[in-house]
């Protein structure tokens, strides 16, 4: 810990915002959430059939897949 105590904690356990589609009836479900599994748990839905984007507050439009940052630019790019 860094001397922050219980604001340390509480900041490692804050849930991120999450905005998935259903792949197979095109719904879009928008929350809070610990992970993109609990995410689409939490919309009803299994996570085979979503697509899932990460709210961002840098770049990217404010939405990003969870695992795509060098896909979005933000990795070493050969040229």
């Amino acid at each position: 810990m860094t001397g922050l105590g219980w604001q340390e904690e509480e900041i490692k356990t804050m849930p991120n915002r999450y905005r998935i589609m259903n792949r197979i009836t095109k719904q879009w479900w928008e929350g809070e959430a610990n992970s993109a599994q609990e995410a689409c748990q939490l919309a009803g839905w299994p996570i085979g059939d979503c697509w899932v984007r990460l709210y961002s507050p840098k770049g990217s439009g404010g939405w990003k897949n969870p695992d795509d940052a060098p896909e979005l630019g933000k990795g070493d790019k050969e040229e």
